[in-house]
Parts: structure tokens; C-alpha cells; sequence
């Protein structure tokens, strides 16, 4: 019953995410289920992250770099990254920024803000993402900022 009890706690602290058969779907920044956001470690593991903020912040995290491979939302403009496991990250096209929308309502992160934090291949692209969802709102980031972010949130969870 303890187990039952702190699995159920983690999700109500919104921490993880378990499906209906209580299977879990997510343990963030991880998504058991397929993403957009590909993280493929230098040791050749590959992940699926919940959102753009929590791919960045997967190789500080685990203290070793990685490849992130996702998509412009707009269009599916390929967008690479390059994050070493201090967090300096290299990336193309090189105006690539991260939206970290989030949707009004209620609910777990895991459906108000995960799938709407993404990367795109420009501000305009975010700009006019924006625009087309009446209803959505947040800040554009660089991606320096967004591994800030990514780093703010998991850099220490393991230590």
C-alpha cells in the first residue's frame, strides 16, 4: 500500500503521469510514449523528452551530451541542437527559438504546457503559431534561454 500511495502522491505533485491502466506515461522530463523532441545520448541511448525546455535540460541533468532532433510545428522544418553536459548548445537553423506556450484551463502540465512548448525554426514561426491558436500564450525564448530554463528546472535533480 506505501507504494500505491507515493505513486499516487508523485501524481498528484504532478511530477509523473500514469495512463488509465496505470501504466506510467511520463516521468519528467521522459516520456514513455513517443515525442516530437528525439534525445539521443552521447552514449547512443535514445529518450523521447516531454517538451523542448525538457530536452534541453536532459544532458545537464545526466551530466553528458546529446542530439536533439524536432520539428517546427508550422511547417516540419527539421531543427537540430547539439547540447554539450554543460548546457552550451549548438543548433540549426541557426534562428531557432523555443515557444513555451501553455493553454488556459486547468490540469496537469503533461496537457496545459508539454505539448505546446516546442521549438520552431524562427520567431516568426512561433509569431504566427501564436497567432493561429486564440487562446495560447507565453514567451519566446532563444535557445539560450530555454536551456537556462531546461538547466533551472533539472540541472540539479540527480545531485
Amino acid at each position: 500500500m506505501e507504494v500505491e500511495t507515493a505513486l499516487q502522491r508523485t501524481v498528484e505533485d504532478d511530477l509523473i503521469q500514469c495512463s488509465a491502466s496505470g501504466d506510467i506515461d511520463c516521468a519528467y522530463p521522459f516520456s514513455a510514449k513517443p515525442t516530437t523532441h528525439v534525445v539521443t545520448l552521447d552514449d547512443g541511448v535514445r529518450l523521447y523528452a516531454m517538451c523542448a525546455v525538457d530536452a534541453l535540460g536532459i544532458p545537464v541533468m545526466l551530466g553528458q551530451g546529446c542530439r536533439i532532433e524536432t520539428a517546427d510545428p508550422i511547417d516540419g522544418t527539421a531543427i537540430s541542437l547539439r547540447v554539450a553536459a554543460s548546457g552550451q548548445a549548438q543548433y540549426e537553423p541557426g534562428g531557432a527559438v523555443v515557444l513555451c506556450a501553455v493553454a488556459d484551463g486547468s490540469g496537469p502540465l503533461s496537457s496545459l504546457c508539454c505539448p505546446l512548448v516546442n521549438t520552431f525554426e524562427s520567431s516568426e514561426s512561433a509569431e504566427r503559431f501564436l497567432a493561429s491558436h486564440p487562446g495560447l500564450s507565453g514567451p519566446i525564448l532563444s535557445i539560450a534561454e530555454a536551456v537556462e530554463c531546461g538547466v533551472a528546472v533539472f540541472g540539479g535533480v540527480l545531485g
